[in-house]
């Protein structure tokens, strides 16, 4: 497109952050952290099929992408999101969805999913 700029800055960070939302797991971590506020890994670890490294490497994720803030409590790592607006993009994240599942459930009700993806089933 001519006259567009790519890399923007806030592309690129927008970028990382849509990688680090592209996980279900990193998903239901901040829907966790917006529901139930500050929690310690080990309060997260448990509700994963997981093992503590996998948690890990996902919270890490999260941090680098700057959805969520750590820090240490003794020998306690307790994690929260970064801010009030990471709430609203999960909410508004899980809103895009229902209404693209209630599209899908509508679909196959009328026995077609073309109209969800606009693609070819």
């Amino acid at each position: 497109m001519e006259g567009h700029r790519q890399g923007f800055p806030q592309d690129l960070v927008s970028a990382e952050i849509g990688q680090a939302l592209g996980h279900p797991i990193r998903l239901e971590i901040l829907r966790l952290l917006a529901d139930c506020g500050e929690r310690c890994s080990c309060e997260i670890e448990p509700l994963f099929r997981l093992d503590q490294s996998g948690i890990s490497r996902h919270l890490a994720a999260l941090r680098r992408a700057g959805l969520i803030v750590s820090r240490q409590d003794g020998v306690r790592a307790l994690h929260r999101l970064a801010s009030p607006r990471v709430a609203r993009l999960v909410r508004e994240l899980n809103a895009l969805a229902d209404e693209r599942t209630g599209a899908a459930r509508r679909a196959l009700g009328r026995g077609s999913l073309r109209k969800i993806g606009g693609g070819k089933t």
